[in-house]
């Protein structure tokens, strides 16, 4: 009968050994889940990092790609205005020239007309001398 208890008490240790043993086995295995878990999760962070980090950059390369635009819009504003400029400026010196050319021409004119009256002058002046001297003789 004793032998009979010792071999029951035995057996009944055996199983009790067993479950514990299929016990840290599945806390083994919800530790193993757990950690995997984990770096599943750390690995996703990481990644959303990369995506977040990714996004962040085509944000500003597309920033970037505008600023050039921009600039390349102000350049070509700026080089019409230059034209613009440079053809104002040509004009003021064409006026200038021709307002010259005229000024120079008109003192022409007018010293001619000086030279002219004074000869007329002159000649008149001349015939009443001869006026005076027929009149005289």
């Amino acid at each position: 009968s004793t032998r009979k208890s010792k071999m029951s008490q035995n057996t009944q240790t055996q199983i009790r050994q067993d479950q514990l043993k299929t016990l840290n086995k599945h806390i083994e295995n919800i530790k193993n889940n757990y950690l995997n878990l984990i770096n599943n999760s750390q690995m996703f962070n990481s990644e959303l990092e990369i995506q977040q980090s990714n996004g962040e950059l085509l944000l500003s390369s597309t920033q970037i790609v505008d600023s050039c635009d921009e600039l390349l819009n102000l350049c070509n504003e700026l080089r019409t205005f230059y034209q613009l400029y440079d053809f104002k400026r040509l004009q003021i010196i064409r006026n200038e020239e021709k307002e010259s050319i005229t000024r120079e021409t008109n003192k022409l004119t007018n010293n001619n007309e000086l030279k002219f009256s004074n000869n007329f002058y002159r000649k008149l002046m001349m015939k009443i001398h001869e006026g005076e001297s027929k009149k005289e003789q």
